[in-house]
């Protein structure tokens, strides 16, 4: 008897918890992305990728327009994240197209309360470089100047070996865009 009791009462506490239920309880909230990046060179100019955080970093993922199953991410280098003004930063990012290679491009972005970091432009640094650093400088004359120090591979150099060649860039943020400037001499102070 007892037996039985225990079992009508186990049915009766599963009938409960079916019956008030709500799939809801279980779900968390829908998380934002951290950034919106307009994939550089897709295919598509309208390719948009979410950039989330999770415990690897700040990375996300697209649909290769040209390959059916083909995907393609996108990282962002936030320990580089510099920011230019209240609402402005640029963040180097790699995308990898599917291939072997990474490329890394800097990205401008502006931030908004209701849209998180929002891609404006970037700028092309190249095939698996290796950026070591991200700051700005103001020289007479010229706000906003970023300054981006970087290795690229040498002529001989193979892509085994990490980059050793040094480079430097230079832009100046007109309009929401990256402008790239010359550097006369040589300095990133």
């Amino acid at each position: 008897m007892k037996k039985l009791f225990k079992y009508i009462l186990i049915l009766f506490l599963i009938f409960v918890a079916l019956a008030v239920w709500k799939p809801e309880y279980f779900v968390s909230a829908p998380v934002e992305p951290v950034f919106t990046i307009v994939v550089p060179e897709s295919g598509n100019p309208n390719q948009e990728v979410g950039v989330y955080e999770s415990a690897q970093g700040f990375s996300g993922s697209f649909d290769i327009v040209d390959e059916a199953d083909g995907r393609g991410s996108v990282v962002t280098i936030e320990s580089l994240r510099t920011n230019v003004d209240g609402s402005h930063a640029v963040v180097p990012f790699g995308v990898n197209y599917g291939g072997t290679g990474t490329f890394i491009y800097l990205g401008l972005f502006a931030y908004s309360e209701t849209d998180g970091w929002m891609h404006l432009d970037s700028f092309a640094l190249g095939d698996r470089v290796a950026v070591d650093s991200v700051r700005t400088r103001t020289p007479v004359g010229e706000e906003g100047n970023i300054v981006v120090e970087y290795r690229i591979y040498g002529t001989s150099q193979a892509f085994s070996e990490d980059p050793n060649e040094p480079a430097i860039a230079s832009f100046v943020i007109d309009r929401e865009q990256l402008l790239p400037r010359p550097i006369y001499d040589g300095s990133i102070n």
